[in-house]
């Protein structure tokens, strides 16, 4: 989920009521500080040396998780970590290395803006898009559709067919398409014993956008 990984993305330290998310900024922080609701950002120094330049979630992110969740349990993190350098794992270290400083640090450095998401990348994005974003292995097409947006009785239109909601494939006849609430809370579009796909042929390739009937 890090593309920009070893790049000049920067990488984010977000504080939120009881908690801090820590990780690329590449726009997946963004959308977890607008639903979760930031109450201060942070930009974690561009490391130079000594991290992997393809690993960025062990030798940069997980520890500077790790001394926030040990400076939650000491007292307020802005008064240590969030000003204080916070070691980047050399990669080439040992486990035993882990408890040692290093050569290059990673610093929460900037408060960019206490009361949202700040200058990140993302913080303009929509919180849903109606759109195919990926097709699986059995043809069922995801969707940036949350489905707990959409009106249970509302039917999707892609590629002229217009496709009502059901549960579960069993509710539907062998061959047809419907659209239900996947395991991730996602709008999704299936066929019992067929490939959504397939039976939607243009319409089913990743990319395409749907409207809806209410």
């Amino acid at each position: 989920m890090d593309p920009g990984v070893g790049s000049e993305r920067a990488g984010l330290a977000i504080k939120l009521a009881d908690s801090w998310l820590v990780g690329p900024d590449n726009g997946l922080m963004a959308v977890a500080a607008k639903r979760f609701g930031a109450k201060e950002t942070y930009r974690l120094a561009h490391p130079q040396t000594g991290v992997s330049p393809t690993f960025h979630g062990r030798d940069v992110f997980a520890d500077v998780a790790v001394e926030l969740a040990q400076d939650i349990a000491q007292g307020d993190p802005r008064e240590s970590s969030a000003h204080q350098p916070t070691r980047a794992i050399d990669s080439k270290s040992s486990p035993a290395d882990f408890g040692q400083p290093h050569m290059d640090r990673a610093f929460l450095v900037s408060d960019m803006d206490t009361s949202s998401t700040g200058a990140i990348v993302g913080r303009d994005w929509p919180e849903d898009i109606d759109e195919i974003i990926y097709r699986d292995g059995y043809g069922n097409l995801h969707t940036g559709r949350r489905a707990a947006t959409v009106n249970d009785a509302a039917r999707l239109v892609i590629s002229e067919s217009e496709i009502r909601r059901a549960e579960k494939f069993a509710d539907v006849a062998p061959g047809e398409l419907f659209w239900y609430e996947n395991s991730m809370g996602m709008v999704e579009v299936a066929a019992n014993c067929e490939s959504a796909s397939h039976l939607l042929g243009e319409g089913g390739k990743i990319g395409t956008r749907f409207g809806w009937i209410n």
